[in-house]
């Protein structure tokens, strides 16, 4: 992020070293694809029309953080009529690894698990008690992305989700006034 110091500039080059790497409209940009623990410079430039551009900005420097080896995976359990989920279950599955999530009684339970980047989970709704139409839950990341969900009535059987847990991305914004690493 900058401050525009020029206000007919149509763009705005951005370099990483001697490289432009990218160019903008607006102030800011974000760097993608970054690694950990890694020092980064940019600079940027006003450019006016072709072949007319200021000179560059100050260096502003920034070093990414560590990359997170899990994420947080949210599940939410729901049962309409409030006496539990009545022996069904969902079972998560990885890397040798099962757990079976229910509601014991009343009408909700949530569970929060750390689950390793980038291994393959498996999720199974078992069928194995009861009022099965009473059912429903949520499966998210921390930020509320949706990995899988059913809605009371669509669990009239079994049923089976299979997804990769995301790796984060590493991105560093860095800012004339403060430089902030992201991840």
């Amino acid at each position: 992020t900058w401050t525009a110091g020029d206000e007919n500039a149509l763009k705005y080059n951005i370099y990483q070293g001697d490289v432009n790497i990218a160019s903008t409209s607006g102030t800011s940009y974000t760097v993608n694809d970054l690694e950990a623990e890694t020092n980064y410079c940019f600079t940027v430039e006003a450019v006016r029309g072709v072949n007319v551009s200021g000179s560059h900005s100050n260096e502003a420097c920034a070093t990414t953080g560590v990359a997170p080896k899990t994420q947080k995976i949210i599940f939410s359990l729901k049962d309409s009529y409030g006496d539990g989920w009545n022996g069904n279950k969902l079972t998560i599955s990885y890397e040798g690894f099962s757990e079976d999530l229910t509601v014991s009684n009343g009408v909700s339970a949530s569970y929060e698990r750390e689950l390793p980047q980038g291994v393959e989970v498996t999720l199974k709704y078992q069928n194995t008690g009861s009022f099965q139409s009473e059912n429903s839950f949520v499966i998210k990341y921390e930020d509320g992305e949706v990995i899988w969900s059913k809605n009371q009535g669509e669990l009239s059987s079994a049923t089976s989700h299979i997804f990769t847990v995301r790796s984060n991305e590493l991105f560093v914004s860095v800012s004339a006034d403060r430089t902030e690493t992201y991840f």
